[in-house]
């Protein structure tokens, strides 16, 4: 049977295991002066050498001809049996697929009473042991507080804080690292010699990247890559398998929103999209290439973006852009971006949360996010005490500008309200909401009700901020034809470029004895009715059960 890339070149020796140096050193040194610990715990990020290291540790102590530095020699009868998978006495146990206590006592506990059969140890390797269920690690903790001689457990997870404190003080603890990027694409580079395939350097420095530190990983996506028959592999050879455009997008985005030049960066979304990109794996390139910028910006060191970029000389050009934007502010950056990314999995437009990311980005001294209830402002009305239970530290200080008041006598012109760029505040809306209902009402009821329902929080330039206890208002506000008559109504009553903003939390249920002030309008428990309805013929029973 064909053998994939990663498996052919396991390491077969202590010396093959690349990154991780603290524990091949301590492991070997065990072995030469028959030290070995009875339980061994191999924690760590997954593709990192964990079960390698677990199988090597298995054949050192049983090889019965092994070097004098403690590696195994792998051509014992020991050895071969071992790497066949055929010893009797090395078990290997998914913890991921037997997580009962009798799968732990019928495997493990059990067979570690008896004597080996061939081998001079028994050695159990439990895979993904915090899978286990609390009884069966009650069990298991017995057998490694009085353990057999001639037995050996070595128990791998990663998700170390899922294993009781009382089974890792009972094991001698290794934890692995993730790998660096040039360590794999050094071993990469080894690799593709020994298959005799020639690989451009930028090619194995985007597949290093794409891993994270997994060696596995890498060599998996290697394969693929491999795979392709060419004379020598090019970035544009394996540009869409491994998602190069999408990540070249993403590059050109971010260095549009570090210049501030927010046309360019929406231009570039949509140009992006047109050509057939991933909106979704855009927004992924585009949080790793922020985090590596932000990293760069803070040790004032190009080389994270070295590695993103796979160029210097444009490292360092990002470099000196992410210089005009504060660390907080590229922070934000990235919070806006996996924003984006999560609702790329409910929008019908994936394309539009990275729109809007890169407007929050561009425009953050004067766009607010939706998650924040509380802006600084000159003659602001402080905003009564339900509203400030809402309090997520401020993104940034708006503009120090009076915002010119709108007359509320009368209702001035859209057009004439448009050319004075006119601002409007917190009374301002209060003051004028019943006409917006009123012409929200004139173009569907439904609609109407759920503005009902919110609760006005604040207005941040043309953003009118309204509280909602449930998620699903915010869905059917942002509907496609609701979020278009919405707009036609606000533009009605307060001009064009006003809208809204939707914000969750569970700081604005609505109770019928609600206070004007906290809410822009009072709404009646029979009409709380007729908005659950319409919510329920709106989604799956499934999920009203959830929000209940």
């Amino acid at each position: 049977m064909p053998q994939s890339l990663y498996q052919r070149y396991r390491p077969q020796q202590f010396f093959d295991l690349v990154g991780q140096d603290h524990i091949r050193t301590t492991v070997l040194s065990e072995i030469v002066h028959s030290d070995v610990a009875h339980a061994y715990l191999l924690s760590g990020p997954r593709g990192v050498g964990k079960t390698t290291t677990a199988r090597l540790i298995a054949r050192a102590i049983n090889c019965t001809v092994r070097t004098e530095a403690g590696e195994p020699c792998g051509t014992c009868a020991s050895c071969v049996s071992i790497l066949e998978q055929k010893a009797l006495d090395v078990m290997e146990v998914d913890a991921a697929s037997h997580t009962g206590v009798d799968n732990v006592r019928e495997n493990i506990i059990e067979h570690a009473r008896t004597a080996p059969a061939v081998l001079k140890m028994k050695v159990f390797i439990i895979d993904e042991v915090h899978m286990l269920s609390t009884s069966a690690f009650n069990a298991l903790l017995k057998t490694l507080e009085e353990p057999p001689a001639h037995a050996v457990f070595i128990l791998a997870t990663t998700e170390l804080h899922k294993v009781p404190a009382t089974i890792i003080s009972r094991c001698e603890h290794f934890r692995f690292v993730r790998l660096s990027a040039e360590v794999i694409v050094e071993r990469l580079r080894s690799m593709c010699e020994k298959e005799k395939r020639s690989v451009d350097e930028a090619v194995l420095r985007h597949i290093a990247r794409l891993a994270d530190g997994a060696m596995r990983d890498a060599q998996s996506i290697l394969g693929q890559v491999l795979a392709v028959q060419k004379e020598k592999l090019t970035l544009d050879d394996v540009a869409e398998m491994l998602s190069i455009r999408e990540t070249e997008i993403a590059a050109q985005i971010v260095e549009k929103v570090l210049s501030n030049d927010l046309v360019a960066a929406v231009e570039q979304v949509k140009s992006g999209i047109a050509s057939g990109a991933q909106a979704s794996q855009i927004t992924v390139s585009a949080i790793s290439l922020l985090r590596a910028t932000l990293l760069a910006r803070v040790c004032n060191s190009a080389t994270y973006l070295e590695n993103e970029l796979g160029d210097a000389q444009r490292a360092a050009n990002f470099l000196q852009l992410a210089k005009h934007f504060s660390a907080e502010r590229l922070a934000r950056c990235i919070e806006h971006f996996m924003k984006a990314s999560e609702q790329q999995k409910t929008t019908p437009l994936p394309e539009l949360p990275l729109e809007l990311a890169c407007v929050h980005c561009v425009e953050g001294e004067n766009v607010q996010p939706a998650r924040s209830t509380s802006v600084s402002a000159p003659k602001q009305p402080t905003p009564p005490a339900p509203v400030q239970k809402v309090k997520p530290t401020p993104e940034v200080e708006p503009k120090k500008e009076e915002p010119v008041k709108v007359e509320t006598s009368k209702v001035e012109p859209a057009v004439q309200r448009a050319s004075q760029q006119s601002s409007y505040t917190r009374d301002d809306i209060q003051q004028r909401w019943s006409a917006v209902l009123e012409a929200t009402k004139k173009r569907n009821q439904g609609l109407h009700l759920t503005l009902q329902v919110g609760k006005l929080v604040n207005v941040v330039g043309k953003a009118i901020q309204l509280g909602f206890q449930y998620q699903f208002y915010q869905d059917r506000l942002n509907e496609g034809k609701n979020r278009k008559m919405l707009d036609e109504a606000l533009t009605e009553v307060l001009g064009p470029g006003i809208h809204i903003e939707a914000i969750i939390g569970p700081e604005f249920e609505l109770k019928e004895t609600t206070d004007a002030v906290g809410n822009v309008e009072v709404v009646p428990a029979t009409e709380l009715q007729n908005v659950w309805d319409l919510a329920v013929n709106a989604f799956q029973p499934k999920h009203i059960e959830d929000v209940r």
